[in-house]
């Protein structure tokens, strides 16, 4: 059973106006600044006396019994200190996170007005891994830290955010010793072992794990069951969170070109992958998972990991599994979206294998590719697999070779997949195999804008919110919603009665099929301007109705264009479609 850490702050006002600042144990202040334009010797007790190296500020957090470290604009190389000021050059160096510290960044700091403004994009704070400062020159990344940060057995009192993750590289061969009491060739970013630490707000962006070629499998210890992997992060046990971060361009050998999940509840929330990749630079026999590898299942409990609210998008699997491999999993995702990622193997969407339970909660598989098999989702595993589909869409995924089988969206070889009120393009045609089905559509969803701005379809700036005459509107199962499912990846509510037909399971509002819900509006309202009805709605109907499109399918029968669908517009318009 995991433990609930409770933590509690007493904030003082002062007549003022003027904040208190907040005590640790002891009465020593517990709020660090950290600048790398300070001047040396500062206590870090304020911005004009603020600590130039990082490692100084967790160092005193840690000695005074923890507390906040503001941390302004700037670089932090984990081998530098007050102590080594030119830096020790050790890749061994990392940030160690500490309980009861939190990692703040992206203050304005010293040189400006308000040293006190925060905003991580505007004043970003850069936690390197490229200790020489030379990525850029013919020496390349070869002198980078391992890991930029590491959390060992931390609670959630640990906390890092605002800060951009870059530069890490997690290559050091095991003849040098560190397995199995380590695992320094993954992780490069940050590796987390048996961590509930929480990060918020951070950009990963390239870091690499090199792997070695290293299956090191094992029974038990930290490592236990733990391949190699996760380019950006490695999580082994524990349950970290990781919400609104962003992993872009982060690269492994073996599995998780961002991210890799091993033996954990973790919880990855509102998060996006994009452009990451997995087997590229030297490619392993086996490479999975472009952005995620999820091998989360922890036997010994029944907690399992939760990916919501997150988007995939342009992630590259040199192998199978553009955007997610799953294997020796226990996790459930919900308003995802897996959108233009490719395999040159099979599933460029998502790729399953092998005693795994995952359940996917609207969530939208759009405009995958692959070499070949099922671009969308391929099952290839042979024992204890149940893969659930529940108020999704799997739809325009293609694969390279025209000559695979007719169903490009999703093949099940074992028919270990199971599908709820979902939409599977071609779901007719052979081979999606499946232990069982309820209520699946062969419907296009009709997204918002399906080509974006660049002309090219399902290039990864696709719109895939609802349109109006999508059949995924009002079309889903409620009964089968989470409970804890309270909003779409809009973060608007999960329940919206749209003006559309009923055609789902449950009392209104109806569940939306797919990652959003379409607000309430006015079916007749099909023109701009925006809450008004005049010519131009009348003129848009008439063109959706002449060119056959499902945004005039008003009425029943749905599917077809016919007088009804006339009577109901009119009907529509006259009562100003309140």
């Amino acid at each position: 059973m995991r433990t609930i850490h409770l933590s509690f702050s007493l904030g003082l006002a002062l007549a003022a106006g003027i904040p208190a600042p907040v005590f640790a144990l002891g009465g020593t202040p517990s709020v660090f600044f950290v600048d790398d334009d300070a001047p040396p010797g500062g206590d870090g007790s304020s911005w004009n006396t603020a600590f130039r190296y990082l490692q100084d500020a967790i160092a005193a957090a840690a000695a005074t019994g923890g507390g906040e470290i503001s941390v302004a604009r700037g670089v932090y190389r984990p081998d530098r200190s007050s102590d080594a000021p030119a830096g020790t050059g050790d890749r061994l160096a990392s940030f160690r996170l500490v309980d009861g510290v939190a990692l703040r960044g992206g203050y304005a700091g010293l040189g400006h007005a308000d040293p006190d403004e925060r905003d991580p994009r505007q004043f970003p704070a850069v936690l390197s891994g490229d200790l020489a400062g030379d990525d850029d020159a013919a020496s390349g990344t070869s002198d980078n830290a391992y890991h930029v940060i590491q959390s060992w057995h931390n609670d959630r009192s640990a906390v890092v955010e605002g800060f951009t993750v870059r530069a890490g590289r997690a290559d050091r061969p095991v003849s040098q010793g560190w397995w199995p009491a380590g695992r320094d060739d993954s992780g490069a970013g940050a590796l987390l072992v048996h961590s509930e630490a929480v990060f918020r707000d951070c950009l990963f962006e390239d870091n690499y794990a090199d792997a070695n070629g290293s299956l090191f499998i094992a029974l038990s210890g930290d490592f236990g069951f733990v391949e190699p992997g996760g380019g950006a992060v490695l999580v082994s046990r524990g349950a970290p969170t990781i919400e609104s971060c962003e992993f872009r361009n982060n690269a492994a050998n073996r599995v998780g070109g961002a991210l890799s999940l091993h033996r954990s509840a973790a919880t990855v929330t509102g998060c996006l992958f994009a452009g990451n990749s997995v087997g590229e630079l030297a490619p392993q026999e086996v490479s999975m998972g472009g952005a995620l590898g999820d091998m989360s299942a922890d036997f010994s409990n029944d907690e399992r990991a939760r990916i919501e609210s997150c988007r995939f998008i342009n992630n590259t699997a040199h192998g199978s599994g553009g955007a997610i491999f799953t294997a020796l999993c226990d996790s459930v995702y919900a308003n995802c979206v897996l959108l233009a990622n490719h395999a040159t193997d099979r599933a460029g969407g998502l790729s399953a294998d092998n005693v795994a339970f995952v359940e996917f909660h609207n969530t939208a598989i759009v405009g995958n590719t692959s070499a070949r098999g099922a671009a969308g989702v391929f099952e290839f595993s042979e024992v204890g697999d149940t893969y659930l589909f529940i108020n999704s869409i799997v739809w325009g995924n293609r694969t390279d070779e025209p000559a695979e089988p007719l169903n490009q969206n999703m093949i099940s070889q074992n028919g270990n997949i199971a599908a709820y009120d979902t939409i599977i393009e071609q779901v007719g045609e052979y081979p999606v195999f499946m232990f069982d089905a309820d209520r699946l559509f062969d419907a296009d969803p009709v997204f918002t804008d399906p080509v974006g701005p660049d002309g090219v379809p399902y290039s990864g700036d696709e719109d895939l919110r609802l349109a109006t005459g999508s059949a995924a509107i009002d079309a889903g199962n409620s009964s089968r919603v989470p409970g804890w499912l309270a909003t779409d990846l809009d973060g608007q509510p999960r329940f919206a009665d749209a003006p559309a037909p009923d055609t789902g399971v449950g009392p209104a509002p109806i569940v939306d099929i797919g990652p959003y819900e379409a607000p309430a509006g006015c079916p007749a309202d099909l023109a701009p301007p925006a809450g008004v009805l005049n010519f131009f709605d009348v003129a848009a109907f008439i063109a959706l109705y002449n060119d056959a499109s499902p945004a005039a399918d008003l009425a029943a029968p749905f599917g077809v264009l016919d007088f009804f669908d006339i009577a109901a517009f009119i009907g529509l318009y006259n009562a100003g479609c309140p």
